[in-house]
């Protein structure tokens, strides 16, 4: 079975990305805050499930939305909150992205510019899709 990790407007069904994963793969979404200005980083593995597991959000300084309320595994080093997520996985991510926010998906040693899809904001899915045999 292979997988793909599809990037999409879930409004429209337009599909952006189209990528190639494997079990255990690891990605990273980053993005600046747009309140606070300063860069974020969450990092996500891919389940045998086929689900999206959050494992960390990092950053340096706090803004409206980042997961501080429920902060039970947690590291401050040089600076840097690491928050440890205990979440369960989930079927798909959706987020705002803008240029203004200047979102950046990164898989594989790749970058994907999700705030360069559209000049206003967006709203995306990510997800995973098995298809096939192997």
């Amino acid at each position: 079975m292979s997988r793909h990790m599809i990037i999409k407007d879930p409004r429209s069904g337009t599909v952006f990305y189209s990528l190639a994963v494997e079990v255990d793969d690891i990605f990273s979404l980053r993005y600046r805050h747009s309140v606070s200005g300063s860069p974020v980083e969450g990092a996500f593995y891919i389940t045998e499930q086929g689900k999206i597991k959050p494992l960390t959000t990092s950053f340096t300084s706090y803004g409206p939305g980042l997961p501080i309320d429920y902060m039970e595994s947690y590291t401050i080093e040089d600076g840097l909150v690491t928050v440890y997520h205990e979440e369960e996985p989930r079927d798909c991510i959706r987020l705002w992205v803008s240029p203004q926010t200047e979102e950046v998906l990164y898989l594989n040693e790749s970058a994907y510019p999700l705030s360069a899809l559209s000049e206003d904001h967006l709203l995306i899915e990510i997800s995973i899709q098995s298809t096939g045999n192997r």
